[in-house]
């Protein structure tokens, strides 16, 4: 588990404007994490404020969202994240 951790943190490192990233890292910590490590990526998401991705861009941008959050986008795009089986 720790070391999906480190390539998540990788990840963001070197692209933090990846919601995509984000909400994947938080999809995991909610199925395998901690609450303390679910509020260390949101508090991370909430810090870099990301606005690219491809699944982050149509979520933020449609027009049903335009009041939402990025902790709220986090969360809804991260529960329509599947996990392959």
């Amino acid at each position: 588990m720790n070391e999906a951790r480190e390539w998540f943190a990788r990840a963001i490192n070197v692209d933090s404007d990846n919601g995509d990233a984000f909400a994947a890292w938080y999809k995991f910590e909610l199925t395998h994490g901690t609450t303390e490590e679910q509020e260390r990526v949101v508090k991370k998401c909430l810090a870099a404020e990301p606005r690219h991705g491809e699944m982050w861009a149509q979520l933020s941008k449609d027009v049903q969202n335009w009041k939402k959050r990025t902790e709220d986008i986090l969360t809804v795009l991260a529960n329509q994240i599947s996990i392959p089986t």
